[in-house]
């Protein structure tokens, strides 16, 4: 549930009386309000000048006066608490900041020093590992590309790129609030690019701790409002902090909802191993260096894997754009680059390049807008234009290449808010046809109780049991707090759907038995939600179960999970499936595999087995520092799978010879 639009317009314009009438007009709960009102992006980057603070507070008290908000009074103030030290925490940065070299510099100095500091950064990097890969010994394959030297040091490149781009990002956003940089649509207007003095690109490096400071704080602030944490005050009861950082005098602890961050974390753990996967089998297969046709080749096939939709052949726009014309958008930036660290462009030329791989020019127009770096951009590989009050657009050449174009399209996707769950998805034919496809029955049931619809999207009568299946084609966060938090509202939302549909069918088992001849009466009754992404819960809720399109087919392919290991043979680049878990025998599956199955969330414990959860501190001044916690990997998921093959198979991942990233 979002914000309706009458109500944030009288929030936002403190006018206390519509923003009343607005709610009663709306009916929508007090309660959700008051999250909501916490969970509003008015908030995020804003300088408020000491009458909008007044203004604020006055009416947050109008609130706990009102009787409509009569038993919500502690979580008003509670609300109120945790926007003031956000505003606190932001001002305290922007304070620090100030005191800086590199805030003597003039705006459009700035901008420039920051991105020229970063050609210079991405230059050396690409130096160093054009150096480094003269003496590889092995590439990994095991979820993104590792190369081990000679000397056996590792290193990921692409680590390397993405803290890059981040400071960039940041940076630019961060000066964007400070300097009024953004447009009425949001979108990030630079000064003229110019080139920048060594003093000057020197001297921006004074940001990079700032920026990497507000860039946490941001996620940390992010998580206290949309993932049910908060921040409170903790001063005095961290004498440890103390000692370490003397000068600290508060000391703000954040906490979280770590169960629903722990979801979405390990969905995107498994959905960039799926994306890498099918990458590097594109790759394989093709073995040719690759250009325009053979990227927009890997892009369409990953898109197909994930959503379920053929990009050639629908033709629906989202956002403006079909599918094909969003994949040819971004496999045209990374064309434009080439092997150039920074490409200024015009914006003329660069919608003319859309159209010249075949886009249409409303489309391209569309795009244009949507790839241009904004307030609320993810981060540049999102949105790796930058333009200027001239129409020039700046193009970083760390942002614009990326293999992963089907990942950056569906983070695209989460942040515009635009929906892949459309009625008539071929995900629920995808779906039935793998159980048809097996020998099982598998059907779409609708019917009507007293006027009011049910459809079953997916009806599996298998031995004793009969699986009430609802698809959802939708995408998952890749990580942003606000996206998780919508995707877990959606989740909620669609069990509560299910337990409807349960409901249905015990009081109309008529219309089963016609579409099965037969009678379902007796039959174990499993609800099941299956999703398109690789989203899957630990365990049942309320007797539901969870299941994705992944590990169904998963299932029915072969009679163990494996994982994938990456060797040379006969100075060839392979990838072996290597058995992990056992999860069925016999020729075939029956129901009780499948029952066991879905109950034991085997791909979600083998992922969780490998992360960890830590806090970690952040002195964002001399008077303040942040707890904050954060997950990563203890080890990989190779190693973490070793530890539970199965005796019989210890031999076999010996003889390939694993590797760990």
């Amino acid at each position: 549930m979002r914000l309706p639009e009458s109500i944030a317009k009288s929030y936002t314009s403190s006018n206390f009386s519509q923003f009343i009438a607005a709610i009663e007009a709306e009916g929508t709960s007090p309660l959700k309000i008051v999250n909501q009102l916490l969970k509003s992006n008015s908030i995020v980057f804003k300088r408020r000048s000491q009458s909008q603070y007044i203004k604020r507070r006055d009416f947050f008290g109008k609130m706990r006066e009102h009787e409509l908000f009569s038993n919500l009074s502690c979580k008003i103030e509670e609300a109120e608490r945790c926007i003031t030290s956000i505003e606190s925490i932001y001002d305290e940065i922007l304070q620090e900041l100030s005191k800086c070299e590199f805030e003597k510099l003039s705006v459009q100095s700035k901008i420039s020093a920051i991105i020229n500091r970063a050609v210079e950064n991405f230059s050396m990097i690409k130096a160093a590992l054009d150096k480094h890969l003269e003496s590889v010994q092995t590439v990994k394959f095991e979820n993104r590309h590792l190369i081990k030297y000679l000397n056996d040091q590792e290193i990921d490149p692409s680590e390397a790129i993405n803290s890059l781009s981040d400071f960039v990002w940041i940076s630019l956003i961060m000066y964007g609030h400070i300097n009024d940089l953004f447009n009425s649509d949001g979108v990030f207007v630079a000064p003229r690019y110019m080139e920048s003095s060594k003093d000057e690109v020197f001297k921006c490096g004074s940001i990079e701790l700032y920026a990497k400071i507000w860039s946490a704080f941001k996620e940390v602030e992010e998580n206290a409002r949309y993932l049910d944490g908060g921040i409170k005050d903790e001063t005095g009861r961290h004498s440890e902090l103390n000692n370490k950082y003397p000068t600290i005098n508060r000391v703000d602890l954040y906490y979280f909802n770590k169960s629903i961050y722990l979801l979405d974390y390990i969905a995107n753990e498994r959905y960039n191993q799926q994306i890498s996967n099918t990458t590097m089998h594109e790759i394989f297969a093709s073995k040719k260096p690759k250009g325009v046709k053979e990227a927009i080749s890997i892009a369409i096939s990953n898109i197909e894997n994930i959503l379920h939709i053929d990009p050639e052949t629908d033709k629906r726009k989202f956002a403006g754009a079909t599918l094909l014309d969003w994949i040819k958008a971004y496999v045209a930036i990374e064309d434009i680059i080439g092997n150039d660290f920074i490409k200024i462009t015009t914006r003329l030329d660069l919608i003319s390049k859309f159209e010249s791989i075949g886009i249409h020019h409303e489309s391209a127009i569309n795009l244009f807008s949507h790839l241009c770096l904004s307030k609320n951009s993810r981060d540049l590989f999102d949105c790796p234009l930058i333009i200027d009050g001239e129409s020039n657009v700046t193009i970083l050449g760390f942002s614009g290449k990326s293999v992963d174009v089907a990942g950056i399209i569906t983070s695209q996707f989460s942040r515009l808010g635009i929906k892949t769950d459309f009625k008539g998805t071929p995900f629920e034919n995808n779906v039935r046809q793998t159980f048809i496809s097996n020998g099982i029955p598998c059907k779409r049931v609708k019917f009507s109780i007293d006027g009011a619809p049910y459809e079953y999207d997916a009806v599996a009568k298998w031995g004793k049991y009969l699986f009430l299946i609802e698809c959802k084609c939708k995408s998952i966060s890749r990580g942003n707090p606000e996206g998780v938090w919508h995707c877990y509202e959606d989740f909620t939302d669609d069990l509560i759907q299910i337990s409807r549909q349960v409901a249905g069918y015990r009081s109309n088992k008529a219309d089963f038995d016609r579409e099965f001849g037969e009678s379902t009466d007796g039959l174990i009754i499993i609800p099941i939600l299956a999703n398109s992404m690789p989203y899957v819960l630990p365990q049942e809720i309320d007797g539901i179960f969870s299941l994705d399109f992944s590990s169904l087919q998963r299932f029915f392919e072969s009679k163990s999970i494996s994982i994938k290991v990456g060797k040379f043979f006969n100075e060839k680049p392979l990838m072996i499936n290597v058995p992990v878990i056992r999860i069925w025998d016999g020729e075939a599956p029956n129901a009780d595999d499948f029952f066991r199955y879905i109950s034991e969330s085997h791909q979600y414990n083998l992922v969780n087995s490998c992360i960890e959860y830590r806090l970690t501190v952040l002195p964002i001044s001399q008077r303040i520092a942040i707890i904050y916690p954060f997950l990563f990997h203890k080890e990989s998921l190779i190693d973490a799978s070793l530890k539970i093959l199965n005796p019989e198979l210890q031999d076999l991942i010996n003889q390939i010879g694993s590797t760990s990233n």
